[in-house]
């Protein structure tokens, strides 16, 4: 650690909180790893294959795509998004039938801190990027007493019918 922060104070503790959190961004495993392994002694070692993303056949295809729908290339990491793959191409996929003419409400849930907002964020780019789109949303919030169940729901519509 004195190598890599020779002028900070940088105690075990703080490292192996970033590595967990890595670790959840990542979907990792801590005892079956796919990306960070923990070399006991020693530190962690990233073991996942890394490759050129100029050789990626996908990438030199992306301006072929149709205008409204995020193209395959156009995936979480393109955006600066970690461990979110399968999540992206959810919303692809959901995405793909709504431009088929078949409605489409898409939940996200997960604990807090977890990057959902970011993903819809980079999503939500993407798409307007490539052209008109009309997006309602609504977001979930502690609510303290009785509340509304369908708050998140209610408050995109609303969005939607007041916004432009």
């Amino acid at each position: 650690m004195s190598s890599v922060w020779p002028d900070t104070a940088v105690g075990d503790a703080v490292l192996t909180t970033a590595m967990r959190e890595i670790r959840r961004a990542l979907g990792d495993a801590t005892r079956m790893p796919q990306f960070v392994e923990t070399v006991h002694g020693r530190g962690y070692r990233f073991i996942a294959p890394v490759r050129d993303a100029s050789e990626d056949p996908r990438v030199r295809g992306a301006s072929a795509a149709p205008r409204g729908r995020p193209t395959d290339t156009e995936r979480a990491h393109d955006h600066d998004l970690v461990g979110r793959e399968t999540e992206w191409a959810q919303l692809s996929e959901w995405y793909a039938a709504v431009e088929q003419g078949t409605r489409r409400v898409g939940f996200l849930s997960g604990e807090a801190g977890i990057g959902k907002t970011t993903l819809v964020d980079a999503f939500v780019d993407a798409l307007v990027a490539r052209g008109a789109v009309r997006i309602a949303r609504g977001q979930c919030i502690e609510q303290f007493g009785a509340g509304e169940p369908y708050l998140p729901v209610l408050e995109a519509l609303g969005r939607l019918r007041r916004d432009p």
